[in-house]
């Protein structure tokens, strides 16, 4: 597996921005569980990307954000930038959005005439579905 990448550059951040608002609600601050949603993962893993425990972190992808008392007691809340979440994600993945397009470009290949058709009317509808 490649080493985590240590920023999204903004040619890639061009290629993936389309994904980013689908998969990332479009606002500053992120709740924890937005964040699950997102990543396909429980609230307690969100928790524990979220703490810093002296390791390495530059080995540890890791969630940047803020924690406050919400209220009476000590129950705190988390909150991440959205951008911080995207860079997590960045960071985690084990490809590069060109990586992505050029294996779904190999896929692509290797379909039939009436494969392609049926994914071109399909991306048509999205693309008209968005405008």
């Amino acid at each position: 597996m490649p080493a985590a990448r240590k920023h999204l550059s903004a040619a890639d951040r061009a290629l993936w921005e389309p994904a980013l608002g689908l998969v990332f609600p479009r606002k500053p601050m992120l709740r924890p569980d937005e964040i699950a949603a997102a990543l396909g993962v429980d609230l307690r893993t969100v928790a524990r990307l979220f703490e810093v425990d002296g390791r390495d972190l530059a080995k540890r992808p890791w969630l940047m954000g803020i924690e406050f008392n919400a209220g009476e007691g000590e129950r705190m809340s988390r909150r991440v930038p959205r951008d911080a979440a995207i860079l997590f994600w960045a960071a985690s993945a084990n490809y590069t959005p060109a990586e992505l397009l050029s294996l779904l470009l190999d896929v692509l290949e290797a379909r039939t005439d009436a494969e392609l058709l049926a994914v071109i009317e399909r991306a048509q509808a999205i693309l008209r579905r968005r405008a």
